[in-house]
């Protein structure tokens, strides 16, 4: 079952992106220095409640949607229209 995350974390290990938009996966990369926000309140979407910041090697990105954190260290955060982004931690 998945919850909805609490507050600030910050998760300084390696994990692998995948974005998906409708019925299309596409595998992003390795990300590090990922860190979730919660949005305040005065900004705060019916669909965007969190946002996410990590690096991608090249830049750091920062994306905003709802975020759940499910099993086997997956992060997911939903920008909504189909579009997800999936956060699975790298392997010790």
């Amino acid at each position: 079952m998945q919850q909805t995350f609490p507050s600030v974390q910050s998760f300084l290990s390696y994990y692998h992106l995948t974005l998906s938009l409708g019925d299309i996966e596409r595998y992003m990369g390795r990300v590090n220095h990922l860190q979730v926000f919660e949005l305040p309140s005065e900004v705060t979407k019916e669909s965007h409640s969190h946002f996410v910041r990590f690096y991608d090697g090249g830049n750091h990105r920062e994306l905003q949607g709802k975020v759940h954190l499910g099993a086997d260290a997956v992060l997911t955060l939903d920008m909504g229209g189909g579009k997800t982004y999936r956060f699975k931690k790298q392997d010790a």
